[in-house]
């Protein structure tokens, strides 16, 4: 059984959030990322999958940068949108399109 102290004693949101990730054990802004990134995908894609999926990755990283800054998540989590935009970066320039 779960001890959900820390979240009801929270009095305000950061509190909260960061009483459910260390309750999840840091999978619950890795999920909040991933969500993310579906969604701006899906927004995107209007252009082809390669820039759509630079795209997401850009702006989730962005994100994941001031979620980190906050205190949300840990770096590690962090830079794992970062190098998914680097890759896709790197593909996008040697595309041929």
């Amino acid at each position: 059984m779960y001890n959900l102290t820390a979240t009801q004693n929270a009095t305000d949101l950061l509190e909260f959030i960061v009483a459910v990730n260390d309750l999840g054990s840091g999978t619950f802004m890795a999920s909040f990322m991933l969500v993310l990134f579906v969604i701006n995908f899906i927004m995107f894609k209007r252009d082809d999958n390669l820039t759509a999926l630079l795209y997401a990755s850009y702006m989730t990283s962005v994100v994941s940068i001031f979620f980190m800054l906050v205190g949300f998540m840990d770096i590690m989590i962090m830079i794992i949108p970062i190098i998914l935009t680097a890759i896709f970066t790197f593909l996008k320039m040697t595309s041929k399109d």
